[in-house]
């Protein structure tokens, strides 16, 4: 990853680490398979982005009724 040339990367080894603990390289198959499935499950119920589709498609509506 250092020699990526990212800047906050190479300047301090702090940050491989936290990447390295983003992708659980610990788990097995199985836990990151679930681990992935949680991931997925919060985002389809997360509110923010419903939210935000739902005044997209206000807005591709009113734009098809202008």
């Amino acid at each position: 990853m250092q020699d990526a040339n990212i800047p906050d990367i190479a300047a301090d080894p702090k940050y491989i680490l936290k990447v390295q603990d983003k992708f659980k390289l610990e788990n097995t198959d199985e836990q990151a398979a679930q681990a992935f499935q949680l991931l997925i499950t919060e985002s389809v119920s997360a509110l923010f982005p419903q939210i935000t589709e739902t005044i997209h498609r206000w807005g591709q509506v009113r734009c098809i009724l202008l």
